[in-house]
């Protein structure tokens, strides 16, 4: 008897630890360049309601040297304000290294994490900090500009991603763990 009401008790408590309300940000590119000889493609990590971290893949898709011009890069966050990249691994506190060029030859990749400037602290105790980009309740866009330079002259590209709050909803959960509650306590009963 003690055993199952054990059993029951642990159950319970597994039960309401499924049960937490889990939400993440999803994404999906709504606008890129038609022609040019790059491709971008974006991951990104993601809280509750807001956007953690940031890595963009850089494909040269081109027959010739392409270079990025950092300098001339920025984002659109979803609540509309443009900000300047830092991009790794550049620090904080190297500022002007920012605005160094990356090269990628023919049919190669560069990744880079990425993030505003403006929401990037440094601390000599605990280095780079930064604030999560807030995602609205009802969702905005994430734009890149990407400049570059190539055999064909100087270009700049804008990818949109249109970002949302997912939410997972576990009502059904809740419902399972009532029916197991009342089953097993039940079954407590009769034993």
């Amino acid at each position: 008897m003690r055993a199952l009401k054990r059993w029951v008790a642990a159950a319970l408590i597994a039960c309401i630890a499924l049960t937490a309300h889990a939400s993440a940000c999803t994404s999906i590119l709504i606008q890129q360049p038609e022609s040019g000889s790059i491709q971008v493609q974006m991951a990104f990590r993601s809280t509750t309601d807001a956007i953690s971290k940031m890595r963009i893949r850089i494909n040269n898709i081109s027959d010739a040297d392409v270079t990025i011009e950092w300098g001339s890069c920025s984002l659109e966050l979803p609540d509309g304000r443009g900000e300047r990249i830092l991009h790794t691994p550049v620090r904080h506190d190297r500022m002007e290294e920012s605005h160094a060029k990356s090269g990628i030859s023919p049919g190669t990749y560069i990744e880079e994490g990425i993030w505003p400037v403006n929401m990037i602290r440094f601390s000599f105790s605990s280095g780079q900090e930064y604030t999560p980009i807030g995602v609205p309740r009802s969702g905005g866009k994430l734009g890149l500009l990407i400049a570059w330079s190539d055999a064909d002259g100087n270009h700049e590209g804008l990818w949109v991603w249109d970002v949302q709050r997912q939410s997972v909803d576990y009502t059904w959960l809740y419902m399972l763990v009532a029916v197991l509650t009342v089953g097993a306590l039940m079954v407590g009963m009769v034993l």
